[in-house]
């Protein structure tokens, strides 16, 4: 548990002539070792004492907050991320992760407001300003989701999942174009990121750029060979070539994987197969 054990490493530094507080911090710590074992009952156990003791130990509500979260027991790690906020509303962390729980908790509304918060006291999380996109995107608000992801993007152009999203998200609507130019920017951030590679060749296949559909989704299936959705579409791009001999031999290879695309993509793949057997 990374974060519980910075949290106790800094404690001990602070710990102070406060006689109460010190020995908070000190159950606290216990609660963190504890933590790191994974024994969760006694860390809650321990952190809890911590607060009794001192309440407005605010790295204890925080610590205990982490180790709900941990169980995802997203209610419980709420209280005490909302605790931990109540005594320091000043710290970009404590907001993040009481963001965080609403979102698992689908509490969106209130998720928005705390990544919001985040990013006002730290601009540069890049992460908040993801998550901020994605709470966004599920509540129909698209272009401020998209100016999420963007900002996102700007931030730390090394990260793709915003990426992702956003060129999803033109998918979705049909903004083929659009999503083409998001996913190549992200080959181009990452080249080693199959996810990026396989909506570039998503994208590329929708606006009929079949050739180069194809070098994406064998690139996409070079950094992880499972990727089944990658083998379909290259079934299917070679179909739509007209290529019957590729596209027969990915479409099988596909279905040989059994149905973990789903019965409509099963379906989708034994029509299509069954129509280039034909004689």
């Amino acid at each position: 548990m990374k974060d519980l054990s910075r949290w106790a490493l800094c404690l001990v530094l602070v710990a102070g002539c406060n006689q109460e507080r010190n020995k908070s911090i000190e159950a606290m710590n216990a609660g963190v070792e504890a933590g790191r074992q994974k024994l969760f009952d006694r860390a809650i156990s321990q952190m809890q004492q911590a607060i009794s003791i001192d309440p407005a130990n605010d790295q204890a509500h925080y610590n205990l907050g982490v180790i709900y979260k941990d169980q995802k027991k997203w209610n419980e790690a709420i209280g005490a991320f909302e605790q931990a906020v109540k005594y320091a509303s000043d710290n970009p962390s404590y907001h993040y992760e009481l963001a965080s729980a609403y979102f698992e908790a689908k509490k969106l509304e209130q998720a928005r407001v705390e990544f919001e918060a985040t990013i006002k006291q730290e601009p540069k999380a890049y992460k908040a300003h993801y998550r901020l996109g994605m709470v966004l995107e599920y509540l129909e608000k698209f272009k401020e989701s998209d100016a999420a992801y963007r900002k996102s993007i700007e931030v730390n152009p090394r990260f793709i999942p915003p990426y992702i999203r956003l060129g999803n998200l033109y998918l979705d609507y049909d903004y083929d174009k659009e999503a083409a130019q998001v996913f190549q920017a992200a080959v181009t951030a990452n080249d080693a990121d199959p996810d990026a590679h396989y909506g570039f060749g998503v994208a590329l296949q929708k606006t009929k750029g079949y050739d180069e559909a194809i070098k994406e989704f064998k690139r996409a299936l070079e950094l992880n060979g499972d990727m089944f959705m990658a083998i379909y579409n290259l079934g299917m791009t070679y179909k739509a070539m007209d290529d019957k001999k590729n596209a027969i031999d990915w479409l099988k290879r596909f279905l040989q994987a059994g149905s973990r695309g789903g019965p409509d993509m099963t379906k989708a793949a034994s029509d299509a197969l069954a129509q280039l057997e034909a004689p």
